[in-house]
C-alpha cells in the first residue's frame, strides 16, 4: 500500500482557486502548531490544502483520495498502522456527489444513517494509523434537506463516544459554491463543527 504525496508546488494550489468553500488551510496550520504533529495523513485530499500548509511547516504529509482522476484510492486501504500523529478527515457534504457510485464515496446518494455509519467506519480505521497520543480530527459538514439540518459530528460522537477536546466551529469563507447554497438563502449553513478525538479514546490498548 503506497499513499500518494502531493507535488505540492505544482498540485496544492489554495483551495478557493478551485471553487471549493471549505478552505482548511488555517484550521489545520492551527491542528499542527497545537499538537505539535511530526507526520500528518489526509484520506480526503481534495485540492490539496493540507498538503501545502504542511509543505510550509516542513512536516511530512501522506495523502490520497477516492476521486482523485490520476490515482484514486479507498482511505480503508490505508495500511499504515502506527504511523501519524494527526489525521485530518474531511468528507464531502452528505449527497453531494449523486453521480457517485463507489460504495465508500461520502458524496454519493445514500441515507443520513449510511453516511453517518460509514463516517464512522472511517474513523475507527483512521484512529488504527495513528502513533500513541496522537489525534484525528474529522471536519464534519452540516447538511440541510426539507428544512432539517443534519449534524454529522453529533451523530458521530454519539456512537464513538465523547472526545476529551472541545467541538471546534469552523467557519465557511463562503455559503455558494457552483450556484449551490450551503443550507438556505435564509439561514445558510455556514460552519462546519470539528471533532478531535485522541487514539486511546477511540481504540482500546489492547486491540
Amino acid at each position: 500500500m503506497v499513499l500518494k504525496t502531493l507535488d505540492v508546488d505544482q498540485q496544492a494550489q489554495p483551495a478557493e482557486l478551485k471553487g471549493d468553500p471549505y478552505h482548511i488551510a488555517p484550521l489545520v496550520r492551527g491542528l499542527i502548531s497545537y499538537y505539535k504533529a511530526e507526520r500528518v495523513l489526509d484520506p480526503t485530499a481534495g485540492s490539496g490544502a493540507t498538503a501545502k500548509v504542511c509543505d510550509e511547516q516542513v512536516v511530512p504529509c501522506d495523502t490520497c483520495d477516492l476521486n482523485d482522476p490520476l490515482a484514486p484510492m479507498d482511505l480503508f486501504d490505508i495500511d499504515a498502522e502506527g504511523h501519524y500523529d494527526l489525521v485530518v478527515l474531511h468528507p464531502d457534504v452528505w449527497r453531494s456527489r449523486p453521480e457517485a457510485d463507489h460504495p465508500h464515496d461520502f458524496g454519493a446518494t445514500m441515507s443520513w444513517d449510511a453516511y453517518v455509519d460509514l463516517n464512522r467506519d472511517a474513523v475507527l480505521h483512521l484512529a488504527r494509523m495513528l502513533r500513541p497520543g496522537g489525534r484525528i480530527a474529522v471536519v464534519a459538514p452540516l447538511a440541510r434537506k426539507k428544512g432539517r439540518v443534519h449534524d454529522l459530528a453529533r451523530d458521530l460522537v454519539c456512537l464513538v463516544g465523547e472526545p476529551s477536546e472541545p467541538i471546534l466551529v469552523h467557519p465557511h469563507p463562503f455559503c455558494r459554491s457552483q450556484g449551490n447554497m450551503y443550507g438556505h438563502r435564509y439561514i445558510p449553513i455556514a460552519h462546519d463543527n470539528v471533532v478531535v478525538w485522541k487514539k486511546e479514546e477511540l481504540i482500546a490498548p489492547d486491540e
